[in-house]
């Protein structure tokens, strides 16, 4: 039995290792305009993230009033692949709300969120506060493939135990 449980114990370990770490989501570190902010003018929206990004699956949207003003990927620019700039409409005033999805390059984590800040003499609105989704779909898998991996490795270090009492 001292055995078998080793075993799953290995198993376990060596799974955990090769499922890498969860939660390893890109999500904005620093942004200017700051989210709730009032500016007097911008020309780019710049969204920093905490690690780096899927080209094809990351971006980020401006609106005001409901139409699209500008939209962009990730700067290609930037070697670390961790930042979205967004060129906006020179003379562009009122609400600017903001939304950005990312998907970790490391580990294929999804992220998305919004915020909202204002471009001229305008208060913002009391609802600017960023919000913020994550998709934790690592775990749904890691979970299972731990379990399987263990009960395959208590099964096999069984029948062998029994296979060898057999011979005895």
């Amino acid at each position: 039995m001292n055995m078998i449980l080793r075993s799953a114990a290995l198993t376990l370990g060596i799974t955990m290792f090769l499922v890498g770490p969860a939660d390893a989501h890109a999500e904005p570190t620093l942004i200017s305009p700051q989210p709730c902010s009032t500016v007097a003018s911008a020309d780019e929206l710049i969204i920093d993230f905490s690690a780096e990004l899927n080209a094809g699956s990351s971006s980020a949207t401006a609106s005001v009033d409901g139409v699209v003003v500008a939209t962009a990927g990730i700067d290609l620019s930037d070697i670390n692949r961790q930042t979205i700039v967004l060129a906006l409409p020179a003379g562009l005033e009122g609400r600017v709300d903001v939304e950005w999805s990312s998907r970790s390059a490391v580990d294929n984590d999804d992220d998305s969120g919004t915020f909202a800040f204002v471009i001229g003499s305008e208060t913002i609105a009391v609802d600017c506060e960023p919000g913020h989704t994550e998709d934790d779909s690592s775990l749904p898998v890691a979970l299972p493939l731990m379990v399987v991996a263990s009960a395959a490795v208590v099964l096999v270090v069984a029948r062998s135990r029994r296979s060898v009492r057999a011979v005895n």
